[in-house]
């Protein structure tokens, strides 16, 4: 038995080996995007901030101009909920804020955007996470979500 796999093994190398020397140059058309000024971004308004999105699927709950820096700081029980595991997204980016250009988690209270089994999130309020799942993790309240 161990002797006929050895050959069929062996038989399968040597085809291999000999056979055509086909060179593979492209394989589906969305592997290769249009190089790195892309980005892999389609936007529909030119005057959307270009951003490169973590999540190609997220869904954008939020876009201001404003940076996180300027908006309110961080909401402390949140903030120790979601450095314990206790308040986060319950998909990382799934949904996301983009302020000032730059990507963020998010979440909407209320929804099954958020694991929150203590019930701290208040509905249809948005919520960004920056550092989730470290012991670094801050979560902002932005407010209700953007009409896109």
């Amino acid at each position: 038995m161990r002797s006929a796999t050895l050959a069929l093994l062996s038989s399968l190398f040597l085809l291999l080996a000999s056979g055509s020397q086909a060179q593979l140059t492209r394989t589906d058309p969305e592997h290769y995007g249009d190089g790195p000024s892309s980005g892999g971004l389609t936007t529909s308004n030119p005057t959307d901030p270009d951003y490169r999105s973590p999540n190609p699927r997220a869904r954008v709950l939020m876009r201001r101009r404003r940076d996180l820096r300027n908006s309110s700081p961080p909401d402390p029980k949140l903030t120790k909920a979601c450095r314990n595991g206790e308040f986060r997204q319950v998909r990382e980016h799934r949904y996301i804020a983009v302020l000032n250009d730059k990507v963020f988690g998010a979440g909407i209270g209320g929804g099954r955007m958020l694991y929150d089994p203590m019930r701290l999130a208040q509905e249809g309020i948005v919520y960004v996470f920056v550092g989730q799942g470290t012991t670094n993790c801050r979560v902002y309240q932005l407010g209700v979500p953007s009409a896109s």
